[in-house]
């Protein structure tokens, strides 16, 4: 059971809003979701909102003053969901504000703002069509990728000399951009991320304004060409990736040019007569095409590429052990390979993903990468990620096979983009494979799968009708969230009893069920979530399918009633969340029946009278209308109406690693 004590400590570090629930996360913060309709002196330093009003609210002061007073002392924000605009002079009022993310709003299509204080600033996945920025010095890192922007509507000015901006990165990959003749002087910049626009030409010179620049990411654009001069003054450049666009030759001398160069991909294009013996200097790694691979100085084939990221891999590990044993994260993703010359310089690449992790009892720590997927090698990385830009795939072995050898080693894969299918048999052919993550395939529809030695498998945020698939024993978590599954598409079988199914997470939220009656039993499942479906009616005696639930959430659904015994067998069940439903009725008797309960949520129903006293134990936190919210058996006052929920419990870290 978790101690609510931490709630009521208002200098919190680190608070999330949502509904229902209220939990206490082991790290080395103080860190707890608040109720998020209580009104607290103090505003948590770190505030998560993420709005699904279906209309469309404007985040403003007054937005978040509705939320919890003094908003000036927080320090994070993070929002998605339906907000279609940001007050342009929000960042002025919030002094303390260093860190703003706002991602996955589709309502978000035009932006006008000054960076102010911040030192980060995250527009990625969202709609943009239009932005207006005004840059402060303080700014670090930019983030814009994945909008819908044109040159003609990107717009940047700044009051402030080019030496006095501080901004290190800038990522516009993913837009629509045609040339960047317009951007700012950034004299700091570090990293400067351009792929996947419609570059087709940049002017001699133009890269001048980022005399620091170290990373520039020019890949698959549409560049013909590429003339002498245009990388004149970039004399710390370490890492230039101008890998799939239409280049047929490139003069060696503007590679010489760049002295401080120890990454050049080139791969991609139509270059046949790459006249290597004219270089003046040895990189670390030279990708021509698929034939032409220099590493130091020596062409090589897969296997000895293979050989060298097994040495750097022990490279690494000796070189950052020490680091990552004394710090107090769980988790550490780095983009980096450790050079041969020196062994302690870490440089960003794109050759691998390195990710160090520890379980909680922090006594395991894996090495793994990711490798490119269009070069072959003998050896496939342990973890593989594919983001497929071509035209529809199927994934398969042989689909695998294409992309490197031995795919049987591969023990976590993530895969996105254009795939209209997954093999049935795929998971039975890579018997180490434990991870399997596919979202946001537009494409796919209907799977059918048997899940064998995974452990985790998630196939949300894809367009799935239907789903079929055959539980093996080691699955612990399966997440179909996010799709539109309906409850004649949706079948589960095994051929194992429910006792030895190890399942403890079941996500099928945001789909499109109506009931519970043809999911299969799961005896150990500790978490089912549920909420924003269509479920109108839950018969007695089907929820005695998971005795050992813990959590429970059927918020925003179309509850009519609770029926006796509905609960029956729930002798676990800590957490239950039956907010906004149609509910009439509280119902003191189900509620006392659930022995084990600590937080209930019933807001947002039509719940007009409830008789606390009848309550046989005190609930941690109860939550029933506007006048019946209690806390350790006291009642509380609430002031409005929440403005928002979220199933979301964390705030998520960078994917990427940056040079400074």
């Amino acid at each position: 059971m978790m101690n609510f004590f931490s709630i009521i400590v208002i200098p919190a570090v680190y608070a999330t809003f949502t509904a229902p629930t209220i939990y206490v996360k082991k790290t080395n913060e103080a860190e707890f979701t608040a109720i998020s309709d209580m009104e607290y002196e103090t505003c948590p330093t770190v505030l998560e909102i993420h709005n699904l009003k279906e209309n469309s609210d404007i985040l403003d002061m007054a937005f978040l003053e509705g939320l919890c007073k003094s908003v000036i002392n927080i320090q994070r924000i993070r929002i998605s969901g339906n907000f279609q605009g940001i007050g342009e002079g929000l960042f002025d009022h919030l002094l303390k504000l260093e860190n703003f993310q706002a991602t996955d709003m589709d309502s978000l299509t035009e932006l006008s703002i000054s960076s102010s204080n911040l030192k980060h600033l995250d527009f990625s996945r969202n709609h943009l069509e239009k932005v207006d920025i005004e840059f402060k010095d303080d700014l670090v890192h930019l983030n814009l990728s994945r909008n819908f922007l044109e040159v003609q509507n990107l717009y940047m000015n700044t009051m402030s000399h080019p030496l006095s901006l501080q901004l290190r990165t800038l990522d516009l990959s993913y837009n629509r951009l045609t040339k960047i003749d317009f951007f700012l002087s950034f004299w700091n910049l570090r990293n400067l991320l351009l792929n996947n626009n419609k570059i087709e030409h940049i002017k001699p010179g133009m890269l001048q304004k980022y005399p620091n620049l170290l990373v520039l990411n020019l890949a698959r654009n549409k560049i013909h060409e590429m003339e002498n001069g245009v990388f004149i003054g970039l004399t710390q450049l370490v890492n230039l990736d101008i890998s799939h666009n239409n280049l047929n030759d490139i003069n060696v001398q503007i590679i010489n040019s760049l002295r401080s160069l120890e990454e050049l991909n080139l791969e991609g294009n139509i270059i046949d007569n790459f006249k290597y013996n004219e270089l003046e200097h040895d990189m670390e790694i030279l990708k021509i095409n698929e034939n032409d691979t220099y590493l130091h100085g020596k062409k090589i084939d897969g296997e000895k590429l293979a050989t060298f990221i097994n040495v750097t891999r022990k490279i690494f590990v000796e070189v950052i052990s020490d680091l990552f044993l004394r710090s107090k994260s769980e988790n550490i993703k780095l983009i980096c390979y450790p050079t041969m010359k020196s062994p302690t310089i870490l440089h960003i690449t794109t050759l691998m993903v390195a990710t160090i992790a520890t379980d909680s009892f922090g006594k395991r720590h894996d090495f793994e990468f990711t490798a490119i997927g269009e070069r072959d090698y003998h050896h496939c990385p342990t973890a593989l990620e594919i983001e497929n830009t071509k035209t529809d795939e199927f994934l398969d072995i042989e689909y695998l096979d294409g992309l490197c050898k031995n795919v049987v080693g591969v023990l976590r894969m993530r895969v996105s983009g254009n795939f209209y299918g997954i093999a049935e048999s795929l998971f039975n052919k890579l018997p180490r494979l434990e991870d399997f993550q596919g979202n946001d395939m537009v494409n796919l529809t209907d799977v059918t799968i048997g899940t064998w030695n995974l452990k985790f498998l998630d196939l949300s945020r894809n367009n799935l009708e239907k789903v079929s698939i055959e539980f093996m024993d080691e699955l612990m978590s399966l997440n179909l969230s996010r799709n539109q599954l309906t409850d004649d598409n949706v079948m589960m079988t095994s051929m194992r009893p429910p006792l030895s199914l190890k399942l403890r997470l079941l996500d099928l939220s945001n789909n499109k069920l109506t009931k519970l009656d043809t999911l299969y039993p799961f005896w150990n499942l500790k978490k089912f979530i549920l909420n924003d479906n269509q479920i109108t009616n839950i018969k007695p005696g089907i929820l005695q399918r998971y005795p050992n639930l813990v959590t429970l959430n059927l918020s925003r659904n179309k509850l009519l009633n609770l029926p006796d015994g509905m609960f029956t067998g729930l002798i676990h069940l800590v957490n239950l969340d039956l907010s906004y439903n149609q509910l009439s009725d509280a119902k003191t008797k189900i509620i006392n029946s659930l022995r084990s309960l600590e937080f209930l949520d019933m807001i947002g129903n039509d719940i007009t009278e409830f008789e606390y006293e009848e309550l046989d134990h005190h609930l941690e936190v109860l939550r029933i209308n506007e006048q019946h919210t209690y806390i350790h058996g006291k009642r509380v006052a609430i002031n409005k109406e929440p403005k928002k929920t979220t199933t979301s419990t964390e705030m998520s870290s960078p994917s990427f690693t940056y040079m400074e």
